[in-house]
């Protein structure tokens, strides 16, 4: 998970993904998901660009999505979910 308005957040991924292939087993399923979908204004990270990335070889993410959650035990609300 990456914050939208942080393109450091989405930076990240690379390595985090790197992690979870070196120490995780080799059947989980990777989802690629953009927090904070509703700052659409301060937005940082382009949708077309993580689609981009999570349909790369390096990436082979099942799923690309972006949302919001509200603290508290609010609903996530994925206003993209499975954008591949």
């Amino acid at each position: 998970m990456y914050d939208i308005a942080k393109h450091g957040t989405y930076e990240n991924v690379t390595r985090w993904l790197k992690e979870l292939r070196d120490h995780a087993d080799q059947n989980i399923v990777i989802m690629l998901v953009g927090n904070k979908s509703d700052l659409k204004h301060l937005r940082a990270v382009p949708t077309d660009e993580a689609k981009a990335f999570s349909s790369e070889s390096t990436c082979k993410c099942r799923c690309c999505a972006e949302g919001f959650a509200w603290s508290g035990g609010g609903p996530l609300n994925s206003e993209h979910s499975s954008m591949q």
